[in-house]
């Protein structure tokens, strides 16, 4: 299922009807008359890579019953910092949905903007984090102390992707580093997102961390 807040563009109707074709349920999503499409610009040079996003702020809207039954029922939320911003109520709302026994993963490449990011961070179940957001999220503390501070916040499992030197995951019990194969890099443009949506369907699947962390890496790497 996919839940946004979008406008009526052509653009938002072509990348509705391809999520569909795949199988995504798209009618939960609310609409807006307001312009507010996203713009995302992809800048290469060599083996550098500046992303350029220019996102406008969404309006705050209601979720209906069967939307908030959606979010009830689900086994794992996925989002990012910022998109929360459009259930009012955010942390509530998140806090009613763990409760009934969805789980919340994140993925975080930017840093946290207010207090109330910095408590839907530690609030969640699997924090997805690029190199990017780590560093720039854990400030002044050392990758050792952030990673515990989170884990002893309640969060379960932290991944953090380092491109061309593979992933770290770190649970309570369990600390791995997963190279990356073998392979010869063409373009990594959307091979973060890849790898989360793997991971989450290992974990799906009741895999070990392990095994879904090299399962990750292997569609991520492909």
């Amino acid at each position: 299922f996919f839940y946004d807040v979008l406008s009526r563009s052509e653009v938002n109707e072509c990348l509705l009807q391809d999520m569909e074709q795949y199988g995504i349920d798209t009618s939960f999503v609310n609409f807006t008359e307001e312009k507010i499409d996203s713009k995302c610009l992809i800048i290469v040079t060599g083996e550098e890579k500046t992303i350029l996003c220019a996102m406008p702020r969404k309006p705050v809207m209601a979720l209906g019953p069967e939307q908030a039954e959606l979010f009830r029922n689900a086994s794992v939320i996925y989002t990012m910092l910022g998109a929360e911003y459009i259930i009012p109520d955010t942390m509530a709302a998140f806090d009613d949905f763990k409760r009934h026994g969805a789980r919340i993963a994140l993925d975080v490449e930017f840093i946290c903007e207010s207090t109330e990011q910095r408590r839907f961070l530690e609030a969640a179940d699997i924090l997805f984090f690029n190199q990017f957001g780590f560093l720039q999220n854990r400030g002044d503390l050392e990758e050792e102390e952030y990673l515990e501070y989170l884990l002893n916040k309640g969060v379960k499992i932290i991944v953090v992707t380092l491109g061309g030197n593979g992933c770290r995951i770190k649970t309570r019990n369990e600390d791995l580093r997963i190279p990356v194969y073998d392979i010869r890099v063409r373009d990594t443009n959307g091979a973060g997102d890849t790898f989360n949506a793997a991971f989450l369907y290992g974990m799906q699947n009741h895999w070990t961390v392990k095994e879904t962390g090299l399962f990750a890496t292997a569609a991520a790497n492909y």
